[in-house]
């Protein structure tokens, strides 16, 4: 494995590409303008979470139609993320160590404080209970390894904010963040620093168990063909990448969609060779992005931003 300079030498830019626009982009009621960070969809409903880092956070829960049933705030602090388990219970986490859980069919969502106060910006269900993650911008990171009661089993703590962590379908975990990514094979209780450093790295998933991809904020893409053992730079053809585009990447029906700051976003419809790149009419920075139907999409994000686009 070698040492991937990355930070700004593999900025695919050009200041004359051209976008594509979303065939049709519709905002919808939210009655706020703070950041909105995940949105879920069920058979029943949609649900977006967001809020304020040190005010307040919160649950706007829609029909399928798209009309905002209720509002509710729960939480004194900011809320980052939102889990569901196989039983279909809920698990949000936010800033300052808190976790909140609402069980299906429950209206009540029930405080749960963990062990410090740290800032938790996603949690995912693993065989044992649940992983929460975060960190404080260019200093610390940390892995909350909870039971299914949200007591604490172990706390790890890295010299780097951890962005975001991800899994193949053998059950390996890949954490990435700030110029680092890193490689657990027993459930994220031991992680093995890969030699690579460069960008800022924010996101990644796998397509399959062999193949994943993670993006740095600055335009980097990496690709992996070895369950995550080793990366290179993917030499993909994307335009409209600069510095702080990239935020998220998300797969939906074999497309893989790139999410970015000031309403861009890409889309690929061959793992990631081509990219479409898209213009919204607004100047967001998109934060999560789940199916509506047929060609439709839901996102969210900053300006208090939920909407639908067709591409």
């Amino acid at each position: 494995m070698y040492r991937l300079l990355v930070f700004s030498i593999f900025l695919v830019i050009s200041a004359c590409t051209k976008s594509a626009q979303p065939k049709t982009y519709q905002r919808l009621v939210t009655n706020t303008h703070d950041i909105l960070y995940k949105v879920i969809k069920n058979d029943q409903s949609i649900s977006v979470v967001g809020g304020f880092v040190w005010t307040h956070g919160y649950e706007k829960t829609y029909d399928l139609a798209l009309n905002l049933i209720s509002t509710d705030t729960f939480s004194d602090k900011g809320l980052f993320d939102v889990c569901v388990t196989s039983s279909g219970d809920k698990i949000a986490v936010g800033t300052d160590g808190y976790l909140f859980e609402k069980k299906k069919n429950e209206l009540q969502w029930k405080f749960h404080r963990l062990t410090n106060w740290d800032i938790l910006d996603h949690v995912f269900v693993t065989a044992t209970g649940f992983i929460a993650y975060g960190g404080k911008a260019y200093e610390t990171g940390y892995i909350y390894h909870l039971n299914h009661d949200f007591e604490t089993d172990s706390i790890l703590y890295f010299g780097h904010e951890i962005s975001k962590i991800f899994h193949n379908d053998s059950g390996r975990l890949i954490s990435v963040g700030w110029g680092q990514i890193d490689v657990s094979d027993d459930g994220g209780y031991s992680w093995q620093t890969l030699d690579i450093k460069g960008d800022f790295f924010v996101s990644g998933l796998f397509i399959n168990e062999k193949t994943g991809f993670t993006i740095g904020a600055n335009g980097t893409i990496l690709k992996t063909i070895d369950g995550g053992s080793s990366w290179s730079i993917h030499n993909s053809k994307i335009g409209g990448a600069s510095f702080s585009s990239f935020r998220s990447i998300v797969y939906i029906d074999d497309t893989l969609f790139i999410l970015g700051n000031k309403g861009k976003l890409w889309q690929s419809n061959d793992n990631g060779e081509n990219w479409t790149f898209i213009e919204l009419p607004d100047a967001i920075d998109i934060y999560d992005l789940v199916k509506s139907e047929n060609q439709s999409y839901l996102l969210v994000g900053s300006s208090g931003t939920f909407a639908k686009i067709t591409l």
